[in-house]
């Protein structure tokens, strides 16, 4: 679990400078760890 001191509604989502923003790359990355996504670094 990642927790962030930053960040709002649909934060992960925005560009933004804060650490949150990789939010979406991380998720795809794990999504693809466990099998339900095709690995990230196979696009």
């Amino acid at each position: 679990m990642h927790l962030y001191a930053e960040g709002g509604h649909a934060f992960g989502l925005r560009a933004d400078a804060l650490p949150i923003a990789q939010w979406p790359h991380l998720v795809e990355t794990w999504l693809g760890t466990i099998g339900m996504l095709e690995a990230a670094d196979a696009h």
